[in-house]
């Protein structure tokens, strides 16, 4: 009865053990398309934050002189930048309250600082 049993354990463990599990079934569908985003670009800024951009572009490079040379240099661009803009012909936009205040408050810091480069000792 040991033998009988023993042979029937071997037989399981052999029918059981002996395969592999079945491969995973084949899938003759095409992958689904990619989902396409369209991501739209920002609005193109207005002329008066174009030109608001560039003034505190000349501010903060007058800011960062420390002697003449440099601040004619930044004076001589801010010159020719203004000159292309005014050779453009489109219709100026008349500034806001706010849009005033903050030409102002750029120009102050402009000046201040190519006060102090332009009078900065040698």
């Amino acid at each position: 009865m040991v033998r009988s049993l023993s042979l029937c354990a071997a037989l399981c463990l052999a029918a059981c053990g002996g395969t592999q599990a079945p491969p995973p079934p084949v899938h003759n569908e095409a992958p689904p398309a990619p989902v396409v985003v369209v991501v739209e670009p920002p609005p193109p800024k207005s002329e008066m934050e174009v030109a608001f951009a560039k003034m505190e572009q000349f501010a903060n490079e007058m800011c960062r002189c420390t002697d003449r040379t440099c601040a004619d240099r930044v004076q001589a661009s801010l010159t020719q930048w203004a000159q292309e803009m005014a050779k453009q012909d489109s219709e100026p936009t008349k500034p806001t309250e706010a849009d005033m205040k903050r030409m102002t408050e750029v120009g102050q810091q402009y000046a201040e600082c190519m006060t102090k480069a332009m009078t900065a000792p040698p």
